[in-house]
């Protein structure tokens, strides 16, 4: 496991908020990786990762002991990535912008990688 500079991925303070609630004292972190879907081929995905889980991918310290671990075959991707939180309606996603991505679907919820 490898611990990313804190300037390989920028998550806002929002997003980070939203992300420690829901990671709680009950799990090391959140895994995030892509799966096949949406317009343009690849969505984000999401997962919790249990205290003593062994994950071998890279991670970003959220804040002293919570991480987010980053899929090591779409590492390139958030190199100089931004993930933020935002309102789109009543609904809150999740959006990713960053030079290393291909086209996105006008929703902004799948990428073309």
């Amino acid at each position: 496991m490898i611990k990313l500079n804190d300037d390989y991925l920028n998550v806002t303070p929002r997003l980070k908020d939203h992300w420690l609630k829901a990671i709680g004292g009950d799990h090391e972190g959140l895994w995030i990786s892509f799966v096949k879907g949406g317009c343009s081929g690849e969505q984000l995905h999401f997962e919790l990762v249990e205290s003593g889980q062994n994950k071998q991918d890279s991670y970003v310290l959220l804040n002293d002991s919570a991480k987010l671990f980053i899929d090591q075959k779409v590492m390139h991707i958030f190199t100089g990535a931004t993930l933020d939180l935002v309102d789109e309606g009543i609904n809150q996603v999740v959006k990713l912008e960053g030079p290393n991505l291909g086209k996105s679907c006008g929703c902004g919820q799948s990428y073309g990688l």
